[in-house]
């Protein structure tokens, strides 16, 4: 595997930069709750060829906002939304209630409790 750290911000234009739908295929959004923050890796895979998985990997703050690749590849957004409904992740537009009940613990996969606005 190929991983690559990187910041947030530069996120966007690294994927804009590598990511051609023809040659690649995005596999998932994933994040662990290291216990002091969050890891973010994004993964894609070759297409037809003998290469290496890409993984863009940023180490986040809880509750820093991310930005969405959805607009780009729009399957990213599932994963999105899972991330934000289990693990609270931030993803620019993505909304809590997909995956859980209006009425579940909120971002239930955190290793320790954090304060959460609704209560």
């Amino acid at each position: 595997m190929r991983r690559t750290e990187i910041t947030p911000d530069r996120l966007l234009g690294e994927v804009r930069a590598f990511y051609d739908p023809t040659r690649w295929r995005f596999l998932t959004v994933n994040a662990t709750d290291t216990g002091a923050e969050l890891l973010i890796d994004w993964i894609f895979v070759p297409i037809g060829r003998d290469e290496e998985p890409v993984i863009l990997s940023s180490c986040v703050a809880y509750q820093a906002p991310l930005p969405s690749l959805a607009a780009l590849i729009p399957a990213s957004a599932l994963g999105e939304a899972e991330m934000c409904d289990l693990l609270g992740v931030a993803f620019e537009g993505a909304k809590p209630g997909l995956f859980l009940e209006p009425d579940a613990p909120r971002a239930p996969l955190l290793k320790t409790p954090r304060e959460r606005d609704d209560d």
